[in-house]
C-alpha cells in the first residue's frame, strides 16, 4: 500500500477517498491509497500525477500557489496522459529506486540479485531475445567501455565522489576485455575507443543556441546546454564561466520536458549549488548489470561464456551497493524492501489501468506477473 498523488477531474464519480492537497477550476489533486484505487470500480477516472507525496513536495517546493497550479496542469499533459503507455519505464525507475537503497551487507547483495533477476526477466530479456547473440554481447562490451570512459573523463574526475580509487574503472576495463574474446573477429575492437562524455552546464554569459542538438533553456544570465569535454574546454578558453548542472544530457531533456519554467529555474539553481554528476551513472550501472544477467540467461549452450558472465555478475552485485550515499537516502535492506513493496503496488496498479486498453492487455498481464514477483521479494524474511 502506497499513497500516490492523483488528480480527480470535476464531475468524475470516483469511489475512493482523496486527501486533497490542492484544487483548480478543473478539479482537485491529493493523496490516494493505490490499493483502494486499483480495487475501485472506475480506476480510470483518476489521473496519476506523482508516485509519492515526497515526489510531489519536491516538485512544487518554493513555488507560489499560482505556479503550483500551473505545474499540475503541465504534469497532467506531460506525465499523466502518457502514464499507461510508459508504465514499463516507470516500473524500471521504481526498481532502480529500490536498488539504490540496498547496502553492502550480505542481505543487501542478495536483494540486489533478486531485483536484477526480475528486471532482466521482465524487461531486458524481452527486448534482447530478438537480437543476434554476437550483437547482444557487443552491446554489453560497449556499455562497459562507455562506463569506463565516463568515469575516466576529466569533468567527472574533477567533481566525482565515487570511484576515487579507480576500482570501478578497472572492473569495467576487465569486463570488456573478458567478453571481447567471445566476439567474432570483425567485432573485436581495441578497448580504448574514443569516448567524449557530455555534461550539462550553465554557461555565462549567455549566447544564442540552437535546439537542434537538444534543449538549451535560458536560466537567468546563463544558457543551459550539453557540451562535450573538448567543447567545455573551448568555452572556458573564450572567457565563459561554466557551472556543472547535470552529469548527462538525458537529465536535461527530461527536466526540460516535465518541468515548467518556474520549476526548472529552481531545479537548475539547486543543481548548480550541489551537482550530482554520478546519479545518472548509478542508473547506468544498474541497467548494464541487468543486461548482463539477461545476456547470461539467453546464452544457453555457451558454457564458457555463461561462466564468465556469471562470475562478472557476482562481482558486479557487490560493487553496486557502494554508490549513492547522498543526503536523505537511507541504504538498508529494510529501506530497500519498502521501496520494492512500492514498486510491486505500482506494477499492480499499472496492470489494472492497462486492462482498460484492449490493445495493451498483453502488457497488463506482464505487469501483473511483475507485481507478483516483486511482492514475493518484499515479503521475504
Amino acid at each position: 500500500m502506497t499513497d500516490r498523488v492523483c488528480y480527480r477531474p470535476a464531475g468524475e464519480n470516483v469511489a475512493v477517498a482523496l486527501a486533497e492537497l490542492g484544487h483548480d477550476a478543473g478539479g482537485a489533486w491529493g493523496l490516494v491509497d493505490d490499493v483502494a484505487w486499483a480495487a475501485s470500480p472506475n480506476p480510470g477516472a483518476l489521473e496519476l500525477l506523482y508516485l509519492s507525496r515526497a515526489d510531489y513536495e519536491h516538485a512544487v517546493r518554493r513555488l507560489p500557489p499560482a505556479e503550483v497550479a500551473r505545474a499540475i496542469r503541465h504534469r497532467r499533459e506531460t506525465f499523466s496522459a502518457k502514464f499507461v503507455e510508459r508504465a514499463s519505464g516507470h516500473l524500471q525507475e521504481a526498481i532502480w529506486a529500490a536498488l539504490d537503497r540496498t547496502d553492502q551487507s550480505e542481505a543487501g547483495t542478495h536483494l540486489r540479485a533478486r531485483l536484477l533477476a526480475v528486471h532482466a526477466r521482465f524487461i531486458d530479456i524481452e527486448s534482447l531475445r530478438h537480437e543476434r547473440p554476437a550483437d547482444r554481447l557487443a552491446q554489453l562490451v560497449h556499455d562497459d567501455r562507455e562506463l569506463y570512459g565516463n568515469l575516466d573523463s576529466p569533468s567527472l574526475q574533477a567533481a566525482a565522489r565515487e570511484d576515487t580509487d579507480g576500482k570501478e574503472r578497472e572492473l569495467r576495463r576487465r569486463f570488456a576485455e573478458e567478453l571481447s574474446v567471445f566476439l567474432p573477429p570483425a567485432q573485436r575492437e581495441a578497448f580504448w575507443p574514443y569516448f567524449e562524455a557530455e555534461r550539462v552546464y550553465a554557461i555565462r554569459p549567455a549566447f544564442r543556441c540552437s535546439r537542434d542538438d537538444g534543449p538549451c533553456p535560458r536560466w537567468r544570465d546563463a544558457v543551459v546546454m550539453a557540451l562535450g569535454e573538448r567543447e567545455a574546454v573551448e568555452q572556458r578558453a573564450t572567457g565563459h564561466a561554466l557551472d556543472l548542472v547535470y552529469g548527462a544530457k538525458g537529465e536535461l531533456i527530461e527536466a526540460d520536458y516535465l518541468l515548467t519554467e518556474a520549476q526548472l529555474d529552481i531545479e537548475i539553481e539547486e543543481r548548480v549549488k550541489s551537482p550530482d554528476p554520478v546519479r545518472r551513472l548509478q542508473i547506468d550501472r544498474f541497467a548494464v548489470a541487468s543486461a548482463r544477467e539477461a545476456t547470461r540467461t539467453l546464452s544457453v549452450g555457451q558454457r564458457k561464456l555463461v561462466a564468465v558472465l556469471a562470475g562478472q555478475t557476482k562481482e558486479e552485485l557487490r560493487g553496486l551497493g557502494t554508490w549513492g550515499r547522498r543526503p536523505g537516502l537511507v541504504k538498508s535492506p529494510a529501506a530497500a524492501k519498502e521501496a520494492v513493496g512500492a514498486a510491486a503496488s505500482l506494477a499492480h496498479l499499472a496492470a489494472v489501468l492497462l486492462m482498460r486498453r484492449k490493445e495493451l492487455l498483453w502488457l497488463s498481464a506482464k505487469q501483473k506477473a511483475m507485481a507478483k514477483a516483486l511482492a514475493e521479494i518484499a515479503k521475504e524474511p
